[in-house]
């Protein structure tokens, strides 16, 4: 973990990237389709990073729906992450404008108790 070396103060796992490089090679945003992959990625960081320093990750809404929104939630905290460094109140597909709605924020940013 070179960022650790350099004096990083955790790991913050971006899995709400729109970039379309990114996600056509299975990075960024296109994570949230797959939870089980989150879990497998939050959890090898965690193992690999040194206590205390924390594992969050950040997240949107989802990709086309809010549909996983919780299951991403319980993958995360399940395989160790400290919970989520920012969310997005918005879907990675949205594709018109819209006024910021409060209740589109599911996830808080928060620590999970250790």
């Amino acid at each position: 973990m070179r960022a650790v070396e350099l004096g990083s103060h955790g790991i913050d796992f971006n899995c709400g990237c729109p970039s379309k490089l990114g996600n056509r090679s299975g990075g960024g945003a296109v994570l949230m389709k797959d939870p089980a992959l989150i879990y497998q990625a939050v959890k090898a960081m965690h193992i690999a990073v040194p206590n205390p320093l924390p594992v969050t990750v950040k997240v949107r809404l989802g990709w086309d729906s809010a549909s996983r929104s919780l299951e991403i939630a319980d993958a995360v905290q399940q395989a160790g992450g400290a919970g989520f460094s920012k969310s997005k109140g918005d879907l990675l597909l949205d594709t018109a404008p819209r006024a910021c709605n409060p209740d589109n924020f599911i996830f808080e940013t928060h620590h999970y108790a250790s």
